[in-house]
């Protein structure tokens, strides 16, 4: 029997929008002002160009000036309290980076550079003898853009002298986004962030000469970024705290844990389909047993909002094993390699459903870094949710606050990024409970490894991505009083073994899936 997409289609996937066209302003009526802050963004109306292609055709000063002109747009609309005024921003946005984008990539010689405030101010109706109001009305519109845009018409010899001290296009491959920055007479290494610049060498230099010649060198040997990636399973295995001797259909998954609707990959085949619902429909019983929650509650359902989604090799994006999407609230399980991530995710997911509790804006959702109004949590699960956090990043020793040592070696796999990734509370949240779900599942003698796997830092050489010793203990019984706040503060009924397994007849061909276990060979397919 052929396995399809289950349930409501969830919609919003990389195989079905925006593949072959550019983001339209006629794309916002279908979107939900949490999806329209994660979909309407510059890089979906206008698509990065190769700019080291367009070289090739193109005067280098042109090129560099639609690049000057692209960077300089903001890179998506800043949400307000006002769903009204998103929704309006939105449209102006979409229009006017178009516009932009329109005369920026008609510009083929130095000489079309001086029409440029002309083209895309004059005449659109923002200025005329001066500024008109129609500018003013539009937020996205920032006096970064405008100074570009006057350059460009006006001085475009700085930009010339600009592109040949940097080295462009050449200066496009560099791996690592690194400058050399004074302070009191000595040269150091830095990592520019949104607001400030963050030293990554603690050595210093004498001379900007020698800091640039390191920073050369480094870029010579290659990227030393972390790359985290989980220990290859030659199989997965459970034993969990009931056996399962039958074929899950997708029907008993969705009335089980609740979940809005399933999506598979295009490539995948009925029997990868199948494999994939069994071990899923496994580790949610594995995680409902040990949270002690009614199986129901694993897909969050909101209060007029639905529940999660779930996904099997449908929305993969690039090297990620996993990756839960806010927007449309789904959890992604991306080829087989995804297996042991699966709580992780689930994890980011109920980060999510704490911050919509909270009615956390769109820009920041999760509970874990924003919390906008606590007085929609009870005091004691408000209680016991911050000094999880809180503890995630720092300890008391005899009175000193210092930083735990989980951040401290979550900073380290950090060093070299342009964005911090590892040290983010959101991580370390999703890591830190991954490592809660493994030990829980080892004090009853089971094991669900497409749930969670590889939480030891013994697989990850001299790195540490999870906490250790005393530390995990503590984040253990952190996590343990969360669920029990979580459950009063809800209502949320104990775990009950679904009716299911005593149900359903035996499936010939699966003898015993408590411990079962398929070649990776098999799995590696979609």
């Amino acid at each position: 029997m052929k396995i399809n997409d289950f349930g409501e289609k969830i919609g919003g996937a990389k195989k079905d929008i925006w593949k072959e066209r550019n983001f339209l302003i006629s794309d916002l009526d279908s979107l939900s002002d949490r999806e329209a802050f994660e979909f309407c963004v510059k890089d979906q109306i206008w698509k990065k160009p190769d700019y080291r292609e367009m070289c090739n055709d193109n005067p280098k000063l042109v090129v560099f000036c639609i690049k000057k002109l692209r960077d300089a747009l903001p890179a998506k609309v800043k949400p307000t309290p006002d769903e009204g005024k998103n929704k309006n921003n939105r449209k102006l946005f979409v229009e006017f980076v178009s516009i932009v984008r329109d005369v920026a990539m008609n510009l083929k010689s130095e000489e079309d550079l001086k029409n440029v405030f002309y083209e895309i101010f004059v005449r659109n109706g923002y200025y005329r003898q001066s500024w008109t109001g129609k500018v003013y009305k539009n937020p996205n519109i920032k006096n970064k853009f405008t100074t570009v845009v006057y350059k460009v018409s006006q001085y475009p010899e700085d930009f010339r002298k600009e592109l040949s001290r940097i080295g462009f296009p050449d200066s496009l491959s560099q791996k690592n986004p690194l400058i050399v920055k004074e302070q009191k007479g000595k040269f150091f290494i830095c990592k520019s962030s949104k607001y400030y610049y963050k030293i990554v060498c603690k050595s210093s230099f004498e001379t900007r000469e020698e800091a640039e010649l390191y920073i050369e060198n480094m870029n010579k040997k290659g990227s030393s970024i972390f790359k985290f990636q989980r220990p290859v399973l030659k199989g997965i295995e459970r034993r969990g705290p009931a056996k399962r001797k039958f074929e899950v259909s997708t029907d008993e998954f969705l009335e089980i844990f609740g979940f809005r609707g399933g999506e598979f990959g295009n490539y995948a085949t009925d029997s990868e389909r199948q494999m994939h619902i069994n071990y899923c429909f496994d580790a949610f019983v594995d995680l409902a047993y040990i949270l002690n929650v009614a199986p129901n509650f694993i897909s969050l359902k909101r209060k007029g909002e639905g529940s999660l989604g779930i996904a099997f090799g449908a929305r993969g994006s690039g090297n990620a094993s996993a990756h839960y999407e806010s927007c449309r609230r789904v959890i992604n399980i991306t080829k087989i390699r995804g297996a042991g991530s699966l709580s992780h995710e689930w994890l980011h997911a109920l980060d999510d459903f704490i911050g919509s509790i909270c009615e956390n804006e769109v820009s920041y959702p999760y509970a874990s870094f924003n919390i906008n109004n606590s007085n929609k949590l009870s005091p004691e699960l408000l209680k016991v949710f911050k000094d999880l956090i809180y503890s995630l990043k720092y300890k008391n020793e005899s009175g000193n606050i210092k930083q735990s040592d989980f951040l401290i070696e979550s900073r380290k796999l950090d060093e070299g990024r342009k964005k911090d990734y590892f040290s983010t509370i959101q991580e370390m949240f999703a890591r830190a409970f991954e490592a809660y779900a493994q030990d829980s599942l080892r004090e009853k003698g089971f094991i669900s490894q497409y749930l969670v796997h590889g939480v030891n830092n013994k697989y990850y050489f001299s790195n540490k991505p999870y906490p250790e010793r005393e530390e995990r203990k503590e984040f253990n019984k952190k996590f343990k009083a969360l669920f029990i706040e979580l459950k009063n503060y809800l209502d949320i009924p104990d775990f009950e073994i679904p009716e299911v397994y005593n149900n359903r007849a035996v499936h010939s061909t699966i003898m015993d899936t408590s411990k079962e276990i398929i070649s990776g060979k098999q799995l590696s397919l979609f």
